[in-house]
Order: structure tokens, then sequence, then C-alpha cells
């Protein structure tokens, strides 16, 4: 049971990194989410891959840094929030969709956009945030 497992982690990283891999070539589709999930399948699944996709030149440090602090860093941030923001106007201004379903892009893009904008830029930022709880 443990095999079957292991290589359904496996086939689910795989899936999620060529996701990701056609996110760099086409704007809807977005990039980090499905390397960040990929390397979640591949943690499970696979500590030879896991440790390939977070020794990758562009995605490596910045999965190291999710996973051990959970942090986005401020250029990172910058541009998944305006490719956010440009996709959703797109979404809303140059196509027919009903309207509840633009709104229901409108609460989901937003919530989106607040989640990413929460997360700390630094490992200092964790640290400061905790001091600040300890001194109240």
């Amino acid at each position: 049971m443990m095999i079957v497992k292991t290589q359904i982690f496996n086939i689910l990283g795989c899936l999620s990194f060529l996701l990701g891999l056609v996110g760099v070539f086409l704007p809807i589709l977005p990039t980090t989410p499905f390397i960040l999930l990929a390397s979640f399948f591949f943690s499970k699944g696979s500590p030879r891959f896991y440790k390939w996709i977070t020794n990758l030149k562009y995605f490596g440090e910045k999965i190291k840094a999710w996973d051990k602090y959970g942090i986005i860093d401020k250029p990172s941030k910058i541009i998944a929030s305006l490719t956010l923001i440009i996709i959703l106007l797109n979404l809303i201004f140059f196509f027919s969709y009903a309207y509840w379903l633009k709104c229901l892009f409108v609460i989901t893009f937003l919530a989106v956009l607040l989640f990413i904008n929460t997360r700390p830029n630094s490992p200092t930022h964790i640290v400061k945030s905790q001091q600040s709880k300890h001194v109240n």
C-alpha cells in the first residue's frame, strides 16, 4: 500500500511540475503554485525529486524559503499581484461571463491577493512578529 501511495505522490508531483512549466509560457496558467505543489508531492513521494526541485536555479531558493518559513519575497509578491490584477481585469472587461461569475472571480482573486500579500517577506519578519506577541 505504501508503494502505491508513493507512486501517486510522484505522479501528482510530475503533473504539477509540468503544469508549472506550461505556466512559464502561458500567462493565464500560474507557475509558482504548481511548482510549490510539485515540491509538496515530491516531499511525500520521492526525496530524490524533492532535493532536485529545491535545487533548481530559478525556483529552488523560493521553494526552500516557502517550505521552511512560509515566505514569499517582495519581488514575487509584486509580480504575482500584478499578474492576478491584469488577469482579473481581462476576465471582467473583455469576456462576457455572467455577472455572478464575475463576482466570484473578484472574490476569489481578492482572497488570493490577500493570502499572498499577508505572507512574510523574510525570516526577520517572522522573528519580529513573534517578539511583538511576547511583549504584549
